[in-house]
C-alpha cells in the first residue's frame, strides 16, 4: 500500500520500478514490428514456435531472477517475445476464423 500512497503523492516519478514496467511496453512495440517482419520472412505459422520457445524461457528468468537487474532484463524480453507472437497470432487466428 506504501507503493500506491508514494505513487500518489508523486514520489516515484523517476523510479527504477518505473522504468521497468515501461520497458515491457517498449519491448512489446519493438516485438511487434519485429514479429510482423519475421512473420512476412519466415511464415506466420513457423513464427509461433520460435517466439514461444524464448517467451517461456523469458517467463522463467523473470521467475528466477536474483537482482533487480535480472528483473528489468525479463521484463523486456518478455514485452519483446509477447509482442512478436502477439501480431502473428491475432492474423492466424483472423485468417482461421473468416467463414470461406
Amino acid at each position: 500500500m506504501k507503493a500506491v500512497h508514494d505513487f500518489l503523492e508523486g514520489s516515484c516519478a523517476y523510479s527504477s520500478e518505473l522504468f521497468a514496467a515501461t520497458l515491457n511496453v517498449a519491448g512489446s512495440a519493438a516485438g511487434s514490428l519485429l514479429g510482423g517482419w519475421i512473420g512476412r520472412y519466415l511464415g506466420r505459422t513457423r513464427v509461433l514456435p520460435v517466439c514461444n520457445v524464448p517467451l517461456s524461457a523469458s517467463w522463467l528468468y523473470l521467475s528466477f531472477a536474483a537482482s533487480p537487474l535480472d528483473i528489468t532484463i525479463a521484463l523486456f524480453l518478455l514485452g519483446l517475445f509477447n509482442g512478436m507472437t502477439f501480431v502473428t497470432s491475432g492474423i492466424i487466428k483472423a485468417r482461421a476464423s473468416f467463414p470461406m
